[in-house]
């Protein structure tokens, strides 16, 4: 799972976060968004994703646009944190599984591990 593409603009990022979502079903709230300055890291070592598991992330030309991308995607039915943290210019998506480790959910209440 690695982000070799070119930075893109933000329509082509959530088309294409939308589009990897079409393809592996399910309803929205079982997927999560964030932000992260190394989502990779993020993902394996914050959320718990493992080889395999389902996730996509993108870089974007900033945190804010980062950050509108997520909070698009939440105001879309999944879970996350949409907010904006500095230098935080990568926004990642993945389908939560027993293992994985949300930190926070939508409803503003922490998931069960954090």
């Amino acid at each position: 799972m690695r982000d070799l593409s070119p930075q893109k603009s933000h329509a082509q990022i959530l088309a294409e976060i939308v589009s990897f979502m079409g393809r592996h079903p399910g309803p929205h709230q079982s997927w999560y968004v964030g932000t992260a300055k190394d989502s990779r890291a993020q993902l394996f070592k914050v959320h718990g994703f493992k080889k395999g598991d389902v996730g996509l992330y993108r870089t974007a030309a900033s945190s804010s646009d980062a950050a509108a991308l997520a909070a698009q995607l939440v105001d879309r039915g999944t879970q996350g944190d949409p907010g904006r943290k500095p230098e935080a210019t990568s926004v990642y998506i993945f389908r939560m599984t027993r293992h994985t480790t949300p930190t926070r959910l939508s409803n503003g209440l922490s998931s069960r591990s954090a």
